[in-house]
């Protein structure tokens, strides 16, 4: 079907029905495509530079629009230009689009819409055909007329898969030129490839194989408090299976991050300069006491001019000491931008969720982040919202009756 759904047309369970058959469908096609068993995959959030050879870890239009209302190749295969196809174990689903559009007045730098280009399966073989084309003028449902804000427009459409070797196609168009990185246009959409890529494994607290952030505004607040509850009593569970303690002997309490951490202060903050832009920063990190468990389900996250494109926790294997660090989790946190400010001294905030990353006590907690520019130390507010378990007596002396 070529047309768009708005957000606001669409209930947060249609949407979490529409994102679980695309990870349901990449991973089916995973296995029938490389005959590898389903649990060697893992569905994750597309990071663009990375997967797709974009000149940044961010969402923007990567060729300039030169003539208004005429179709323009965009972005095709994973180095931009089209001539490398998709790796043959790296799998790709669309199934919407985010524009951040920043803008004076309504239409300006507005990408009116877009479509999929693919390969047919004779590589080489040109464009081919038109998968999906739809406009995206019904989306913008809050025009900001003054230079300090920037729309949003959110919809949603039928999947578009790509397997492997297969190379995407992405057109825009626009009524008016467009400069190059002129307009931030997100696909919201999937990468499928096998652990050990990115993403290094899955664990016994983390059997699912996702490693996707889903913005607030995709959740209910029923949702929400869920997963919260579900991560505190996961952690109680957690702590009364590696002490031998009764579960009455412990409290779960929020992360106080300069006591458990060694943070600067007791503000989340970015703790280390990024001094390169789209590379993976080591922020901090870690070792747990032997009695103390945490748990990360998402991010606050209030951005400063530079903005962080992502973030990914790392642990340390169950051999403590081990020298190679495994990624538990990467995400990426343009999608959750929904509000948006751009004048100097306000702030772009970002909420999102994922499923829980767990620590165990002795374990090391090492968090990187990656940015579309230098950050100098303690700029950013990035905040990873988790769960702290350990036993009474540390910090709460007896838990309210």
């Amino acid at each position: 079907m070529g047309f768009l759904i708005p957000d606001s047309e669409m209930s947060r369970e249609q949407l979490k029905a529409l994102k679980a058959e695309v990870v349901n469908h990449l991973l089916d096609l995973a296995v029938a495509e490389t005959k590898q068993p389903r649990e060697s995959f893992v569905v994750r959030d597309i990071f663009p530079k990375t997967d797709l050879g974009f000149n940044a870890e961010v969402w923007q239009n990567q060729t300039a629009i030169s003539a208004a209302d005429t179709w323009t190749k965009d972005w095709a295969g994973v180095n931009v230009t089209g001539t490398s196809p998709l790796p043959k174990n790296k799998f790709l689903a669309f199934y919407g689009v985010i524009v951040h559009e920043q803008a004076a007045k309504a239409g300006t730098n507005a990408a009116e819409g877009f479509e999929y280009h693919a390969l047919t399966y004779q590589l080489g073989s040109g464009a081919g055909s038109v998968l999906e084309q739809v406009h995206l003028q019904s989306l913008y449902r809050e025009y900001i007329l003054g230079t300090e804000d920037s729309k949003v427009a959110i919809g949603y459409h039928t999947p578009v898969y790509y397997k492997g070797q297969e190379t995407p196609y992405v057109s825009l168009i626009a009524n008016t030129t467009v400069s190059q990185y002129g307009v931030e246009i997100e696909l919201l959409g999937m990468v499928c490839e096998q652990y050990g890529d990115q993403v290094s494994m899955k664990t016994d607290e983390m059997p699912e194989q996702t490693s996707l952030i889903v913005p607030e505004d995709d959740m209910t607040i029923g949702d929400i408090r869920a997963l919260r509850e579900e991560v505190a009593s996961k952690l109680l569970a957690l702590a009364v299976k590696h002490t031998g303690r009764p579960a009455s002997e412990f409290v779960v309490r929020d992360i106080l991050p300069k006591d458990d951490f060694g943070f600067n202060g007791v503000e989340w903050q970015n703790q280390t300069a990024i001094s390169t832009a789209d590379t993976w920063t080591k922020d901090w990190s870690k070792e747990l006491p032997k009695d103390v468990f945490v748990a990360f389900f998402g991010v606050d996250y209030k951005m400063g001019a530079t903005g962080v494109a992502g973030w990914k926790y790392e642990g340390v294997g169950y051999r403590i000491g081990a020298t190679g660090n495994t990624t538990l989790k990467q995400v990426h946190l343009q999608k959750c931008q929904r509000t948006l400010a751009t004048t100097a001294g306000k702030l772009k905030s970002a909420r999102g969720y994922h499923r829980p990353v767990y620590y165990k006590g002795t374990q090391t907690i090492n968090i990187q982040l990656m940015a579309k520019a230098t950050v100098t130390q303690y700029y950013e507010q990035l905040m990873l919202l988790g769960l702290l378990c350990e036993p009474l007596g540390s910090q709460i002396s007896k838990e309210a009756e």
